[in-house]
């Protein structure tokens, strides 16, 4: 007997290297270094207790390692796969709470959470047959709607998807469909009255009101939302300066002394933003708050050159300015390096306004995403103010 549940050991040990094989050709999807460490992880303490007197069969039902090899044959079934692992923060009733999606697709549209657990534990604890505090699958899906309705793509939630690798019972699908959630995996005959009682004491109307709150946000696909593009456009400080300057408008052929702009006009010979900012800009209501506006006529007023001024003036009237109105979850993220407080106002009456920010400040991006916002923007490489920088520099050969 003993011998068998070597054996048994050593096969999970060879899958967890099978893993490892398979996770060589998804280098290129976010989170999959993070998944990498995990199935070492548990290699390592199944190599560990192997060696050890202490051998065990519930170790080999317990082990991560079968929720890993689910998830990473979803990933091989799905397109578009963008992360895995992906952690998400969100607020019910004041508290901060986190979920980590096992696949985030399309984008960041889509959300997958991988099941692999037997059918018949996961509806024995819906029925209340689990460890004190334990939360079940009904409870996650709660907690995944209302944190897609806070974490919007595109000012759209994500569309959840739960994925039951071994599959689901009947009436716990049509439960889970219920609150908005996609259910993928084989149906199951259900065996048992009850499903979930979702109407436990612990259960406050705050509660249900926050639910009801999230699933009003769950949109299907053929949503005219969902089809319907972003027409406004949030234009940044960075990007007002970019468009105007000299070295966007054909000033790249030179030397400058500073050496930031010299390496700009090298990218710019190679990356035109401009042309890049016109094809973004078509069809499109071009939005600028007051403080963006005031700011960039000041740098203009100071650095810009004679061109430059004259590409404002024209560039300005189409235009329209609009008051400051910073969205609380940007108002909320805490100041730092790359968060200040103008970047703030620029971020956060672009989110307000539900439009999309055309920003060259990639730092306020990044950092607001790792505090768990993720923000409607698009990005594009940074260009200065050049025209007056350029007569006291050298022209360069062209294509140098």
């Amino acid at each position: 007997m003993e011998h068998n549940l070597e054996q048994l050991y050593m096969d999970k040990i060879k899958e967890a290297d099978e893993l490892m094989d398979l996770l060589q050709d998804l280098s290129n999807i976010k989170g999959v270094s993070k998944l990498k460490k995990l199935i070492l992880a548990e290699r390592t303490f199944l190599h560990k207790v192997a060696a050890s007197k202490t051998i065990q069969a519930k170790h080999l039902t317990t082990t991560n390692l079968i929720h890993f090899k689910a998830l990473i044959s979803t990933v091989f079934e799905l397109e578009k796969c963008v992360a895995v692992l992906e952690p998400f923060t969100f607020k019910i009733q004041g508290n901060l709470k986190r979920i980590v999606v096992d696949i985030v697709k399309d984008e960041g549209k889509e959300w997958v959470k991988v099941t692999a657990r037997n059918p018949k534990g996961l509806m024995m604890s819906c029925l209340g047959d689990t460890n004190y505090g334990s939360r079940t699958i009904f409870d996650q899906a709660k907690d995944f709607i209302k944190c897609a309705s806070q974490n919007p793509i595109f000012y759209v939630p994500p569309k959840v998807i739960f994925k039951f690798s071994s599959g689901v019972d009947a009436a716990l699908a049509t439960k889970i469909s219920n609150v908005g959630i996609e259910v993928i995996g084989d149906l199951l005959p259900t065996t048992y009255n009850t499903v979930c009682d979702s109407s436990d004491e612990e259960s406050e109307e705050e509660e249900n009101c926050d639910l009801a709150e999230s699933t009003s946000h769950v949109l299907k696909d053929d949503d005219d939302v969902l089809r319907k593009p972003i027409l406004k456009l949030n234009l940044d400080i960075t990007t007002l300066i970019a468009y105007v300057s000299d070295m966007t408008n054909g000033g790249t052929c030179v030397k400058f002394i500073q050496e930031p702009l010299t390496l700009q006009a090298q990218s710019e010979r190679k990356t035109k933003v401009k042309d890049m900012l016109n094809k973004l800009f078509e069809g499109k209501e071009l939005y600028c708050c007051e403080t963006a506006m005031t700011r960039f006529k000041e740098i203009l007023a100071v650095v810009g050159g004679e061109n430059e001024k004259k590409r404002a003036e024209q560039f300005l009237q189409r235009i329209t300015v609009v008051p400051d109105c910073v969205s609380e979850r940007v108002k909320n993220l805490k100041n730092s390096g790359q968060i200040k407080d103008k970047p703030k106002i620029v971020f956060g009456t672009g989110d307000s306004m539900q439009a999309v920010t055309v920003s060259a400040n990639w730092g306020f991006f990044y950092s607001a995403q790792h505090q768990g916002v993720q923000l409607t923007t698009h990005l594009h490489e940074p260009r200065a103010l050049s025209e007056q920088a350029s007569i006291r520099s050298q022209r360069c050969q062209e294509g140098s």
